[in-house]
């Protein structure tokens, strides 16, 4: 028997129930959502440009954020100005860009909530934008530059259509979004460092791996969707033995070709959902998503 087919005698026991089933709906929602994460987190891996990024970003907090409108701006012009890149939702945007010193995120670098209207304050763009009634703008940063900004509102209807339902914007809710609008700023910063290399892919030349910098970039949003999800991680470390000489030094012209190997190897035993890369001259780390440290150490032995 299902909650909602549990009997109740009378209203006293039915509120039991109706909190049950609120419950469960909680959880079917976070579920979602941390699917909904960890979808946007290998689909940004796979931008190659600030526009592709953004495109993906947008589709999915449309899905994340039914209901709502929003417009994802990039940073233009010797941050002076930033310009809308991709929007979503009923209430399009009625400006191609605005400057920095309208948006009060961008310009603290911290997230704004506008709850109409108890809220005592509010970017400056909003006012151009069509009736909402609540309001939210996040910086897109990563190391403390700014890439653009995240915005969505919740749309007023036009008398006679219908208030579109949206889960209630909670503390958990307004976390979501910045850990997106934190995803966004880490695939930006990547793909810029990537173009200006003139290097498009993210792999360690000498081991065909990831690198370090991607490593570091990688395991933080590891941790973000972790601490999201409630999922475990797991790291694996482990330089080459050489203790027998038969491995020259790493930092040599011959050892090479025997990273390669070890590399190639590395990449063709590890799960598709999980990352390796090489960290160091012969340090190789592995992340092991959804894993606790027995698995990890079992993956281990068995390596």
């Amino acid at each position: 028997m299902t909650i909602s087919e549990t009997p109740s005698q009378n209203g006293a026991d039915g509120q039991p129930n109706s909190i049950l089933m609120r419950w469960v709906s909680e959880l079917e929602q976070r579920s979602r959502e941390a699917n909904a994460v960890i979808e946007l987190n290998g689909l940004l891996q796979t931008a190659s440009s600030p526009l592709e990024a953004f495109d993906i970003t947008a589709s999915a907090l449309e899905k994340l954020f039914p209901g709502w409108s929003g417009f994802i701006g990039g940073l233009h012009g010797r941050n002076q100005e930033i310009l809308i890149k991709a929007y979503w939702g009923a209430a399009k945007p009625r400006m191609n860009g605005f400057s920095v010193g309208e948006c009060l995120a961008a310009e603290r670098m911290k997230p704004v909530f506008d709850m109409l209207p108890q809220s005592s304050e509010s970017c400056s763009h909003f006012d151009r934008d069509p009736s909402s009634s609540q309001r939210v703008c996040i910086p897109i940063s990563s190391q403390e530059e700014l890439y653009g900004i995240l915005s969505l509102q919740l749309p007023v209807p036009t008398p006679g259509e219908p208030y579109l339902t949206s889960p209630a914007l909670t503390p958990t809710r307004q976390n979501l979004i910045s850990v997106v609008a934190d995803q966004l700023g880490q695939s930006l910063r990547e793909i810029n460092n990537n173009l200006a290399r003139g290097n498009p892919n993210r792999g360690g030349q000498l081991a065909d791996l990831n690198n370090r910098r991607y490593l570091e970039e990688m395991l933080n949003r590891e941790l973000q969707n972790s601490r999201l999800t409630n999922m475990p991680l797991s790291l694996l470390l482990f330089r080459l033995d050489d203790t027998s000489g038969q491995y020259p030094d790493s930092r040599e012209p011959q050892s090479g070709e025997i990273l390669k190997r070890v590399g190639a190897l590395l990449a063709s035993n590890i799960r598709k959902e999980d990352s390796a890369a090489l960290a160091g001259s012969d340090l190789f780390v592995v992340i092991l998503k959804n894993t606790n440290s027995e698995q990890a150490e079992r993956v281990a032995v068995a390596g």
